[in-house]
């Protein structure tokens, strides 16, 4: 059947050349369109029937035509209780199963024993195979399980004009779905990417005329030739950079209470947030004046693009700038949260009485990370004394050795 779908489209496509190439446009598309339909159905089912057989071949579950024909001739001749075959009756009866199951033998017997332990390994094998879409049944259950849990609002990613958004929320396990402009779920966090900024350079150029006359034996003929006036431009990459999600260039990020709180000890969000937005542009209001003026100025057409564009790539943050703040909202809406103050705290108190000198500097680090956080500020004191200890002592030990 799936054969016949590609067969009927490919014919059908066709003949709706020749419809068209014998002038019968109309007829010609009509039957172009069905030709479509047929072969996109026709190759859709065949491309599934082949994806099913190779995931069965590569499982060990694939079975055979003529091993499942086997297998049904035993299990037939087990229903209806034939299984000697050296009795005449019998073997005469499981002969007409055979032919009715288009199977050839010589030796009843011999192909009767053959289905016996063919049926064996198909029944093996049939088993795992419910076993696997079983498992597949319950993993999509999970999925859909897991997929309906509501997330909590981490980011809102917006434009300038904040006509366009996207709203990105984690799950409790960690993953991520977003949401366009008020619209439905999109599993995962969307792509952002940052591209060069571009300053555009215009010229005007003004109508130019060419005498285009030639004159032969005292007879002039032709005339002027006007060339209309135009516009030009041209574009040279910057360094700045812009950052690109779905169709829109981003403005600002607003980050959530619990993002905000999770990444308070970032040093990225510490440099590239104020509050809880992240801002992806550069905002200066004299930047914003002189746009106006050159926009209101009595500068000509060409001059007022450019520097128009020359502002406006003013406005944007270096492009380095923008790779990393792509980086942290990626993080963000990701859910990959850096540990809570009280993880810190832990880590650093379960390393700072040890005799290893990296783990009291890492203590020590941490609870200078977390200062203000319960007495992080007296311990980091207590482990800078911790510390000081220890490199005393190894070049105490140091000396000790040379001396031996």
């Amino acid at each position: 059947m799936n054969i016949l779908f590609l067969i009927v489209g490919l014919g059908a496509l066709v003949f709706s050349f020749v419809l068209i190439n014998g002038g019968s446009y109309v007829g010609g598309i009509l039957v172009m369109i069905l030709g479509g339909v047929f072969t996109y159905t026709g190759a859709r089912l065949i491309w599934t029937d082949l994806k099913h057989k190779i995931k069965e071949k590569t499982s060990g579950t694939y079975v055979s035509d003529r091993d499942r024909k086997l297998s049904d001739f035993y299990k037939e001749c087990l229903r209806r209780n034939y299984t000697d075959m050296q009795d005449e009756t019998q073997s005469l009866k499981a002969k007409v199963i055979a032919a009715d199951m288009g199977l050839k033998y010589r030796d009843i017997a011999a192909l009767y024993e053959k289905a016996k332990k063919c049926s064996e390994g198909v029944e093996k094998k049939d088993s795992l195979m419910r076993e696997a879409q079983q498992e597949d049944r319950v993993r999509s259950l999970q999925e859909a399980a897991r997929r309906a849990v509501p997330g909590e609002l981490m980011l809102t990613i917006r434009d300038k004009n904040k006509t366009s958004e996207v709203k990105v929320y984690v799950r409790p396990d960690g993953s991520a779905y977003h949401t366009c402009d008020g619209g439905g779920k999109i599993e995962g966090a969307p792509s952002l990417t940052v591209v060069k900024g571009e300053v555009t350079s215009f010229t005007y150029h003004p109508a130019k005329a060419s005498y285009t006359g030639v004159t032969v034996g005292g007879v002039t003929t032709g005339g002027v030739s006007v060339t209309p006036a135009g516009m030009s431009s041209r574009n040279a990459r910057s360094d700045k950079g812009v950052i690109h999600v779905k169709d829109f260039d981003v403005f600002d990020v607003l980050v959530s209470e619990k993002a905000a709180e999770r990444f308070k000890r970032d040093e990225a969000f510490r440099t590239y947030a104020g509050g809880r937005r992240i801002r992806c542009t550069r905002e200066s209001e004299s930047t914003e004046n002189s746009m106006m003026g050159v926009a209101s100025s009595a500068l000509s057409a060409d001059l007022k693009m450019s520097m128009m564009s020359s502002l406006m790539d003013a406005q944007r943050l270096p492009f380095d700038t923008c790779v990393k703040i792509t980086e942290l909202i990626g993080r963000i809406a990701n859910g990959q949260f850096p540990p809570t103050d009280g993880e810190y705290y832990e880590k650093a108190v379960s390393l700072v009485n040890s005799d290893d000198l990296t783990d009291v500097s890492t203590a020590l680090s941490l609870f200078n990370k977390i200062s203000d956080y319960r007495d992080a500020g007296s311990r980091a004191q207590a482990a800078k004394r911790r510390y000081d200890e220890l490199v005393q002592r190894e070049k105490e030990q140091a000396v000790l050795e040379r001396e031996r």
